[in-house]
């Protein structure tokens, strides 16, 4: 029975293997599929074995729930990887492609993995940014630590600029606001189009009232 239940989990592996290979033609997603398929595998043989050599079912529980601890605890932050792996692929998610900000560095995503995230390092300050020739590799479990991830919206390009005006106790605050709204204005005058086209986008994406 032993031998029979290792031939169906290795059947089983081949059977998951050849059918990645023949209806996933995504390299990335092929990659992650078979990836898995050895966690499963594994699994699979170590679930097969403990059941041929203990017989007993309150053994059987009783060993069980020590393996189910020692692999909760040995591989916590593994766990964890994976678990957010599916929180960055999921809506709102992370793509290739894609600047976001996480644990104090800033950089363009160049692969998501099951366990780890990839970035390009950029250096600067505001949206003065530049490549530093660096990859930066992250942890996915970061998303459970408690540290924030920008991520900047897709299918749009804004950046957020701050002015700060200091004004003596009799200025004219009216003349003031007007002209830095003019100034503004002459600003969007110029991006009009672009901005609405992304604002547009923002709402699909987004469902939020204009």
């Amino acid at each position: 029975m032993l031998l029979i239940g290792i031939l169906g989990v290795v059947a089983l592996s081949e059977f998951w293997r050849r059918a990645t290979f023949r209806y996933v033609h995504e390299a990335r997603m092929r990659h992650q599929l078979l990836l898995f398929r050895h966690i499963v595998t594994g699994l699979l043989l170590a679930v097969v074995l403990a059941l041929g050599f203990v017989s007993e079912f309150s053994s059987l529980a009783t060993f069980a729930g020590f393996v189910a601890a020692g692999i909760a605890v040995a591989l916590q932050t593994l766990l964890l990887s994976v678990a957010g792996y599916f929180f960055l692929i999921g809506r709102h998610g992370i793509m290739v492609g894609d600047r976001i900000s996480v644990s104090g560095v800033t950089g363009d995503v160049i692969y998501v993995g099951l366990v780890r995230l990839y970035l390009t390092e950029l250096a600067g300050a505001g949206s003065d940014l530049h490549p530093t020739g660096r990859v930066v590799v992250i942890s996915n479990s970061v998303l459970f630590l408690g540290i924030p991830l920008l991520k900047q919206i897709p299918g749009t390009a804004y950046a957020w600029h701050e002015v700060v005006m200091k004004l003596e106790r009799d200025s004219d605050y009216n003349q003031a606001e007007s002209k830095l709204l003019a100034a503004v204005n002459s600003v969007y005058a110029q991006y009009k189009e672009s901005i609405e086209e992304m604002h547009q986008s923002l709402k699909g994406l987004m469902t939020i009232s204009p």
